[in-house]
C-alpha cells in the first residue's frame, strides 16, 4: 500500500500544517523585522516581496488543489479510490483549502492592504470557494449517488479552472 495515499497520512499532513503555519508566519514577521531594521525603504520593499510572494504560493496553492481534487474525483469515477479513501482524501483537501480561504479573508480584514493587493486576494479567496464546493460536490455524490452533484462539480471546477488561468495570466 502506498504509504501517501494511507488516511492517517493524510491527517498528519493536516494537523502538521495547522499546528505550524502560525508559527512558520511568526518566523517569517520576525525577519521581515530583522530586515528592515526601522528602515521604511527596507520595510516597503520587504511588504512587496512578501505579498509577491504570497500570490506565487497563492497560485501554486490554487492549481495544485484543482488538479488534485479533479485526479481523486477521476480515480473515484474509474473506480481506482474506494469511497473511504476518496472521502478521507477528499475532505483533506476540502479542509486544507478552507483553512487557506479563512486565512485570505483574515488577511483581507486586517492585513492593512493596498485596494489591489486586497482585491487580488479576494479572487484567490473566492477560488479557493469554487475549489471548496468542488470537492464537496464529491463528498455529497459519494454519500447520495445523485448525479446531480457531478453537475455542481463540472460547473464549480469549470468556474475555479476559468479563475486560476486568469490568476496564472493563461487566458
Amino acid at each position: 500500500m502506498n504509504v501517501l495515499r494511507t488516511p492517517s497520512f493524510v491527517f498528519f499532513v493536516f494537523v502538521l500544517l495547522l499546528f505550524y503555519t502560525p508559527v512558520i508566519q511568526s518566523e517569517g514577521k520576525k525577519k521581515v523585522q530583522q530586515a528592515t531594521n526601522g528602515n521604511t525603504n527596507s520595510h516597503t520593499d520587504a511588504n512587496h516581496v512578501l505579498l509577491e510572494t504570497l500570490g506565487t504560493v497563492s497560485a501554486q496553492g490554487l492549481y495544485l488543489t484543482y488538479m488534485a481534487i479533479g485526479s481523486l474525483a477521476d480515480g473515484f469515477v474509474s473506480q481506482a479510490y474506494d469511497k473511504d479513501t476518496t472521502k478521507t482524501i477528499m475532505e483533506s483537501y476540502v479542509g486544507l483549502a478552507s483553512i487557506c480561504k479563512n486565512q485570505l479573508a483574515k488577511l483581507i480584514r486586517e492585513g492593512g492592504l493596498s485596494p489591489d493587493d486586497r482585491q487580488i486576494l479576494k479572487e484567490i479567496e473566492g477560488t479557493y470557494e469554487y475549489l471548496i464546493k468542488q470537492g464537496e460536490s464529491i463528498l455529497r455524490f459519494i454519500e447520495t449517488s445523485e448525479t446531480d452533484e457531478l453537475t455542481h462539480f463540472e460547473t464549480n471546477r469549470k468556474e475555479a479552472g476559468k479563475r486560476i488561468d486568469k490568476l496564472l495570466n493563461l487566458k
